[in-house]
This record gives structure tokens, sequence and C-alpha cells, in this order.
């Protein structure tokens, strides 16, 4: 796989597996300079390395296998998410849960 990803195998036998996955790719795009993903883009990234931070410090282990995926090429195309999405179908994964933590720090504007 060529982007940044960590597997916490199940404790019991299963395939099942929970994706958590976030884009770490946001720039201007298509002649723009602005980069509307910075918000959800940095959260969601931010939000995958917190969650491994967790994981690791707390020793939390899982009756399902867990995925945690950055993806890149989101904002021109979800090129990252394609290409994981297509290596899953061809190796037949069964993802439970999709969990993506974007926006995550986003809050309403006052008026």
């Amino acid at each position: 796989m060529n982007y940044p990803h960590s597997r916490y195998p199940s404790t019991e036998d299963t395939t099942e597996t929970v994706l958590i996955s976030g884009h770490y790719d946001s720039r201007g795009s298509f002649g723009s300079t602005r980069a509307p993903g910075g918000n959800d883009d940095g959260s969601g990234t931010t939000g995958l390395l917190s969650i491994a931070r967790t994981i690791k410090r707390l020793g939390v282990t899982f009756r399902s296998n867990v995925e945690l995926v950055a993806f890149a090429g989101e904002e021109q195309g979800l090129f990252g998410s394609r290409y994981y999405a297509g290596a899953c179908a061809r190796s037949r994964a069964c993802f439970v849960t999709v969990i993506p933590p974007q926006g995550i720090c986003m809050r309403k504007r006052r008026t």
C-alpha cells in the first residue's frame, strides 16, 4: 500500500474490519488559491494520529480488525480512497463500519 496506514488485528477470528480514514491533501485545486479542505483534512489526519497514539498508550484491543488510513488526492477526485477501495474489493475485504473523522474541529460561524 502506498499511503500511511496502521492495522490493528482482531483478538477474535473474524474478517470484519472497521476503517477509520482521513485525507491530508488540502491545497488550492483547479486554479483556486483557496484550500477548502484545510479544516476537514487537517482535523481528519490529526484525529487519526490521536486515535493511533491512544490505542498504543492504552493498549487497546479490538474484536474486529481496525485500519487507520490517510488518503491523498481526495480534493482532486478521490484518487487515494478509490485506489484503496479497489484493492479491498479485489481482496474481498469485509468492512462493517467506515468512520471518516474529518471536520471534527469545525464550529458554527457567529453572525
